[in-house]
């Protein structure tokens, strides 16, 4: 407040007084009002408060010190400080003026430079209560502001947490009513093709249900990890990847939708890079898979060209790790300069994507967080009618003298399993699973094998089976009405500890979780409750062959199967004279055009210049086509070096 725009109340029972007291702050600029008794002054008070009062000590029918002490008592006043004017200077009377609450005294006769003294130093004060006052409000204001805020917070964060946990809930759920059913049509599907019952048209049919299942559970996949992705669930598994088994099975599952389109698909490995480095093979896998598909979809004629790149770290001082360089570079469509920055961005398309009318527009976007993880960083260069060129690279470490385990063994090297060898016991397994479906598929694949199989639709009869069957392996649904899974595994643990108890040899039996849903907490929740081991559905019949494999030690029976109705390679061997000797009698021209497509990876091309040998090399031909299909690259390229000098590589 402004010292000068305070009102001043002089109570005085001398005229002459107030009027000398009056000039004095008029001419200062201080408003005044005037009251010649107490009783006056109380009635102006109720009226119109003042900012100070100036209150003589001595007055008749009601004194200075009378009228402090009602003013005191009231809480509406208490607070306008009282300045007494007095004559007496009787040390006992101004400290009982002090004890009513006095704030300053002025003896008369005064002196003007006193009074305005006096008074300026209480109008000071009150102008600083004033302010601290306001500022004390202004603070609690902006402490309850504050407090609301926060309170908004944590109820936008509880409010987050539980759109966060229902849509969790929901992905499961979905996950769940979506993979079930597409287990079942991508597991009779797979028994289905294996028939040889059927006619050509009819396998085509086939697998056009197949192709058209796995494009669904693709998409379903894409939209599953992007929401791991950006709640943070993605864990990377690090583990030995061969290079050259991992770009032909790439190259197989994509070369059909290229020819099919006329394009040329061509794969191109720098000599310097190491076959075998640690990384996570299902991320890089998915990785490769979408920029590469995506080059297949957004080009119409050309080519789609993949080069592998070791770039090494050149300063020894540095802790940079040695990178593996990708390059996906197609002949396709091109994209604007100004839809670049739609590429990495979930559910957003370019306008040759909404012209394709296919996918979700996430494979971009999911490949971009996984470069990222993986420690790297994807650049995109592109024109218009002239095709797109993806890049990155990804720290990796090398992995020397370490072979990675052979992917789908049991398919991928043209390998069928035909029963259970001789020798094994007849296994009894147990199919826990609440959807008939589900149950028929895991009985047809195990029973024709030799497998002693029952089924059980609910966790109570599961217990009952488990009692009265003993099976040495069980698949467990963990989703089911009634009784779960995991409850199901508690119970079927806690009463076989009892009989395990009374047994010299303890057999527990295998418990392998089996689920559609994909929440990140579902394998150690089922884990905890007793499960040995934990999948995924949709699954492959190999897969569950190879986990029956791995936890009961079956023997199995195999045939190779012969996709080109070639004679079977006997009495050729890779190292063998024999071998090498029908591998000299081929022209350097074939061994040089040979030897480039192996290292390409043109699955097309090396299965051309086999089948153009003649027919008096169909024994090596049949040989050539067994290493092609077991990935046997490097030994192959080294017998051809060692045969023609014209044939270089390096060691």
């Amino acid at each position: 407040m402004e010292l000068f725009d305070s009102l001043i109340l002089v109570v005085d029972d001398l005229k002459q007084n107030l009027q000398v007291i009056g000039n004095l702050l008029e001419n200062q600029g201080y408003d005044t009002t005037f009251a010649v008794s107490g009783k006056q002054a109380l009635e102006q008070i109720k009226i119109s408060p003042p900012d100070l009062i100036l209150l003589d000590l001595m007055m008749p029918e009601m004194s200075g010190l009378e009228v402090c002490k009602i003013l005191k008592s009231d809480e509406r006043w208490q607070n306008i400080p009282v300045i007494f004017l007095t004559a007496n200077r009787d040390p006992q009377s101004l400290v009982e003026a002090f004890n009513t609450g006095a704030a300053d005294y002025i003896t008369k006769p005064f002196q003007p430079e006193e009074v305005l003294a006096r008074i300026n130093s209480q109008l000071t004060q009150i102008a600083l209560r004033r302010q601290l006052q306001q500022q004390n409000q202004e603070l609690q204001a902006e402490i309850a502001q504050r407090h609301q805020t926060e309170q908004a917070l944590v109820q936008a964060k509880q409010a987050a947490e539980t759109a966060n946990q229902a849509k969790s809930t929901f992905l499961a759920n979905m996950s769940h009513e979506l993979r079930s059913p597409l287990n079942a049509i991508l597991g009779f599907t797979q028994l289905l093709r294996r028939g040889t019952n059927l006619t050509s048209v009819q396998q085509e049919n086939v697998n056009i249900v197949y192709r058209s299942g796995r494009h669904l559970l693709d998409l379903i996949n894409d939209i599953l990890d992007l929401s791991k992705i950006e709640a943070g669930r993605v864990q990377l598994h690090w583990e030995t990847i061969d290079l050259l088994e991992l770009l032909s099975e790439i190259r197989n599952m994509l070369s059909l939708r290229a020819s099919d389109k006329g394009l040329i698909l061509h794969f191109e490995i720098d000599r310097d890079v190491p076959r075998c480095f640690v990384s996570d093979r299902l991320r890089l896998r998915q990785i490769l898979i979408n920029l590469i598909g995506n080059a297949i979809k957004f080009t119409e004629k050309g080519s789609i060209n993949l080069a592998v790149n070791w770039v090494k770290n050149q300063n020894k001082s540095s802790q940079a790790s040695n990178c593996l360089g990708f390059v996906v570079e197609d002949t396709g469509v091109g994209i604007a300069p100004h839809e670049l920055s739609l590429l990495f961005q979930p559910f957003s398309q370019t306008t040759s994507g909404f012209r394709a009318a296919e996918g979700t527009g996430l494979g971009l976007a999911i490949s971009r967080r996984y470069i990222y993880l993986l420690g790297g960083e994807i650049q995109v260069a592109s024109e218009l009618g002239q095709g797109t060129t993806f890049q990155f690279e990804l720290p990796i470490q090398e992995a020397r003298n370490q072979a990675p385990e052979p992917q789908n063994a049991f398919c991928d090297a043209g390998i069928a399993i035909r029963g259970l060898a001789p020798t094994q016991p007849q296994y009894r397994i147990l199919v826990v699973d609440d959807r008939v479906l589900n149950r028929q598929l895991l009985k047809q694949i195990l029973s024709p094998l030799g497998f002693q199989v029952k089924t059980a639709p609910n966790g109570a009869e599961a217990i009952a089976q488990w009692q009265s069957f003993r099976p040495h392996l069980i698949w467990m649904d963990l989703k089911m009405p009634g009784i779960d899974g995991y409850e199901v595994t508690r119970q079927i643990r806690q009463q076989e500890a009892q009989y395990l108890a009374l047994e010299e040899k303890p057999n527990p039996t295998k418990i392998i979780a089996l689920t559609a849903s994909v929440l990140a907490d579902q394998e150690p929740l089922a884990r905890a409750a007793g499960c040995d081991d934990f999948m995924s559905k949709p699954f492959v019949d190999t897969e569950i062959l190879a986990k029956i494999k791995q936890h009961l030690q079956v023997e199995y029976l195999y045939d190779r199967v012969d996709r080109h109705n070639s004679p079977s390679p006997e009495g050729l061997s890779l190292t063998s004279d024999s071998f090498s000797e029908a591998l000299a009698t081929l022209s350097p021209d074939w061994l040089q055009h040979f030897q480039q497509a192996i290292l390409s990876l043109d699955t097309e091309i090396i299965l051309a210049l086999i089948n153009d040998l003649p027919p008096e090399q169909a024994e090596l031909a049949a040989n050539l086509r067994e290493q092609i299909e077991n990935f046997n690259y490097d030994p192959l390229l080294q017998a051809i070096a060692q045969i023609s000098p014209l044939v270089k590589i390096d060691g």
